[in-house]
């Protein structure tokens, strides 16, 4: 089976030597395992996310097949609570 890890990424490790991803780093980490095999279905079976223990977790790029990123505005979503729970 295939595994989909996710999580926020706090940080990564570029090689200016190899011009290549090294490897990433995740903060609050969760990963799926995905199976295809001995169902007959074009829809892959996939397992509810697990977290893994730990602080953070350090993903190789050989293990990466392909990545899906999301930008968050994290100061914008932070002001605009900190404003609603002031104004209450």
């Amino acid at each position: 089976p295939d595994i989909i890890y996710s999580g926020v990424l706090i940080d990564f490790n570029y090689s200016p030597v190899k011009d290549e991803l090294e490897n990433l780093v995740l903060f609050l980490a969760k990963r799926r395992k995905i199976n295809n095999e001995g169902s007959g279905d074009t829809t892959p079976n996939v397992s509810s996310p697990l977290e893994i223990p730990g602080d953070i977790f350090v993903l190789p790029m050989t293990d990466v097949v392909n990545i899906n990123v999301r930008y968050l505005k994290i100061e914008e979503e932070i002001l605009a609570k900190e404003t609603n729970e002031l104004i209450g």
